[in-house]
């Protein structure tokens, strides 16, 4: 800021030759010359004790009859005429903020009383009937008719709707270093307001005034307002944007509005939980999103944060390239037990009276059986009590209870479940509570197809490696990548994405620290309607464990496909839209608080690209609501990241 500030000190004492017809205004007297003497030493830069006054009210102003020279700079002041009495959404936004032209805005609104303004209208309206159809000439009376039409119009408005009558000044100030410049500058900001039926008039011999009405004093020099219903004050309100900078938090990007930072804490006072949904098209930006998001919250937090990943595709090699992290690729070998039970802090389960870590863990293992049996084309059906019930005994065997002081002991495998249902199968009258032929018949019956349909877990079998204890060590680790990749296609994606997420969150509540959990292709486990029982409720209680998952898929309808998926997307503080051009049907926006703005925003979004620099994305934040974001990388992240893989 103060170099470009230098640079147009030193141009304005270069172009100083140039501006005789300005001096004659002063009745001959150099007055830039007297300018750059004033506010400069021999080297053309400010002197410190007018800097700073030059900045807000510059020593040297020239007034012309349409534009002014303030400064350095050639500015002209425009008003505006008129405004639509069913503008467009947003319809201020790319004035005030998108075009490439420097602007001074200043916006006076008062509404009037509405019986008064009825019957001002009413005058006005009797006025312009007879005056309808006089004039001299044919454009004249055409003009009167118009009027007649307006008044008529917002009379009726106002009288037949809840709608109420305000008063708008509007004024832009354009500035420029050059005249020609300005000239251009002009023409394109009239365009643009001529396009949302704004009628912008110059301010002729009034340009200071216009200049003085558009600082930060606030006072309307001009007074030139022209009636609007309040549907043209309600549209104009959304350019009032949201700043948000949470203490603590880290750079996720800035408005991409206002320009201003846009900080989030992510683990700090969401009532919500840490949990995120992000989604976009392929090659919107969703996935280099996410790597900055990981490298930026590891850098905040460093050893006190965890990431784990999780994706089917290689997407986040260059994060544990970049950061040394441990790749484990699950393949058939990996050794992965379903029923790990890990303890979680008394406080904890204290503080939260539904909180039942065994029962969760349960549930947790009876969905993997859903998902396993759903895999063979099969369904548990009334088998379903019986393989609960083996479950619970295994659990017992080995001492673990419902009594968290007991889950400290090492957890039952799927080898030891397998016993017990043979167990069932060869002694069922020892598990029927009451004796009853049907019910021992019925025990006998479940558990011997139980034993058959889970073969595949023993010895031999294709998924042995689930019936072991679990021999990844992941205590000293805090940065590691699952890796699927040999998974895609298998048809046991969503089954292994499941059990990680079982195990993750086991890892969770075994540590202090915190924890985040990135799931890519997340459509895997969301559109499996038998893993989400579990799943939604790891979710409810994640920020128990200062768990936050970041969902990331490349669309939206697998969250809204069940009553558990949609509870789960509700319990998302942090929602990330990139580009998304299908799939936002009324119900999700509706469901997710959107509005066409919003929507409009991300069917537009831009992608990330090394041409545009950054990419787009409309952050929801549950305290903040939307906000529209620009990600830019520094070039330190860009590198990095390009040259570990990305």
């Amino acid at each position: 800021m103060i170099n470009k500030i230098i640079s147009k000190f030193k141009n304005s004492k270069e172009d100083g030759d140039e501006n005789s017809e300005e001096n004659e205004l002063e009745g001959g007297v150099d007055e830039e010359e007297k300018f750059e003497n004033q506010s400069s030493n021999t080297l053309g830069v400010p002197s410190k004790d007018r800097k700073f006054r030059d900045m807000v009210a510059p020593t040297s102003f020239i007034e012309k009859e349409n534009y002014a020279r303030s400064g350095s700079d050639y500015v002209e002041t425009l008003f505006i005429l008129n405004w639509p009495s069913e503008p467009g959404v947003l319809y201020l936004e790319k004035i005030l903020y998108q075009l490439p032209i420097s602007t001074d805005i200043s916006i006076h609104v008062t509404p009037r009383k509405k019986d008064k303004a009825l019957n001002e209208l009413e005058r006005d309206l009797e006025k312009a009937k007879a005056q309808s159809g006089q004039g001299v000439t044919a454009a004249s009376q055409q003009a009167r008719q118009k009027k007649l039409q307006t008044t008529n119009r917002v009379y009726q408005e106002l009288s037949d709707t809840d709608a109420n009558l305000f008063e708008i000044g509007m004024y832009i100030t354009v500035r420029s270093e050059n005249p020609d410049e300005l000239k251009l500058a002009v023409e394109t900001m009239v365009r643009e307001l001529r396009t949302n039926r704004l009628m912008p008039e110059i301010l002729r011999k009034r340009q200071k005034k216009g200049m003085q009405t558009v600082s930060p004093i606030g006072k309307d020099e001009i007074k030139y307002k022209q009636p609007a219903m309040s549907g043209a004050v309600g549209a104009m309100y959304p350019y009032s944007t949201t700043t948000v900078m949470e203490p603590g938090g880290i750079d996720y990007g800035v408005h991409a509005v206002n320009d201003s930072p846009f900080v989030i804490n992510r683990f700090e006072g969401r009532e919500n939980g840490y949990n995120q949904i992000t989604a976009g098209k392929i090659g919107s930006g969703k996935t280099f999103g996410t790597l900055l998001e990981i490298l930026r919250t590891k850098a905040a937090y460093g050893d006190d944060l965890i990431v784990f990943m999780l994706d089917p595709l290689d997407g986040f090699k260059p994060i544990v390239n970049l950061l040394g992290g441990k790749e484990v690729t699950v393949g058939g070998r990996v050794k992965l037990n379903p029923m790990r039970l890990t303890e979680t802090p008394p406080e904890i389960v204290e503080q939260t009276p539904d909180l039942d870590p065994y029962g969760q863990k349960k549930q947790n293992v009876m969905d993997f059986f859903e998902m396993f049996f759903g895999l063979q084309n099969r369904e548990l059906g009334d088998s379903r009590d019986i393989l609960e019930t083996a479950i619970d005994k295994s659990y017992r065997n080995r001492g673990i209870e419902k009594d968290i002081d007991t889950h400290h002991k090492q957890s039952p495998t799927i080898t030891d479940l397998l016993d017990v249902l043979k167990d069932m199968s060869e002694n069922p009258s020892d598990y029927a509570e009451i004796d009853s032929d049907k019910l021992i018949d019925d025990i006998e019956k479940h558990s011997s197809r139980l034993v058959l349909a889970l073969n595949s877990f023993s010895e031999g079998g294709q998924y042995e490696n689930l019936a072991k204890q679990t021999e990844l060590n992941l205590d000293d680790e805090d940065i590691v990548y699952f890796n699927l990749s040999q998974q895609e296609g298998s048809g046991n994606l969503g089954l292994m994405m499941h059990l990680l997420l079982g195990d993750v969150y086991e890892r969770a509540k075994d540590t202090d620290k915190k924890v985040l959990f990135c799931i890519d292709e997340a459509h895997y486990i969301m559109s499996d309607a038998r893993s989400l029982d579990f799943l939604e409720q790891a979710v409810r209680h994640s920020r128990h464990y200062d768990l936050g998952i970041n969902f990331i898929t490349q669309t939206l309808e697998e969250f809204f496909a069940h009553n558990e998926s949609e509870a789960i997307a509700q319990q998302c503080s942090i929602r990330r839209f990139h580009k998304l051009e299908s799939g936002l049907t009324d119900d999700i926006k509706k469901m997710l608080n959107l509005n066409d703005a919003h929507v409009n925003f991300i069917k537009n979004a831009e992608a990330g690209s090394e041409e545009a620099g950054f990419s787009e994305a409309l952050y929801g934040v549950d305290e903040h609501g939307y906000v529209p974001v620009r990600i830019y990388p520094s070039d330190f992240e860009l590198e990095a990241i390009q040259s570990a893989g990305g």
